[in-house]
């Protein structure tokens, strides 16, 4: 997912919504097991990639799927073109697209996950601390 978040600023192709969608369907569906398996476990239990992971799928799906039926709602029913509109959840919408960048934190997930990896990340994050004196 950050290799696609990095390519979609780098290579211009109108593709990338499908591949949004498609990306936001499997984190769906891994989202809507996860809560079937654990029910209220999912939330009772205080680990917060679960909470992080329920944050990103719903604001994931109102970005990407909510926000346009009701933007096509409000133009086909004679509202304000796109540019002269100002919605109250004009700043919902912008911190929707804000916390967008956290789907990054996912990758850390993964890392965490890989023991090596992760050892290799401490490393490199110990260096660059490391680094600091060499600069001063």
């Amino acid at each position: 997912n950050a290799i696609i978040m990095s390519l979609e600023l780098d290579v211009p192709w109108a593709g990338w919504v499908y591949v949004e969608n498609f990306l936001q369907g499997v984190y769906t569906f891994e989202l809507s097991l996860r809560l079937k398996r654990m029910l209220c476990g999912f939330f009772t239990t205080f680990d917060i990639w679960n909470y992080l992971d329920f944050v990103m799928v719903v604001s994931g799906a109102l970005d990407l799927w909510l926000m346009p039926i009701i933007h096509g709602l409000q133009d086909l029913l004679g509202g304000e073109p796109k540019e002269h509109r100002a919605s109250p959840m004009s700043g919902a919408l912008r911190v929707l697209k804000i916390m967008r960048i956290f789907r990054v934190l996912r990758l850390v997930k993964l890392l965490k996950m890989v023991k090596p990896l992760y050892r290799l990340l401490t490393g490199v994050i110990a260096s660059v601390r490391a680094m600091q004196w060499v600069m001063v």
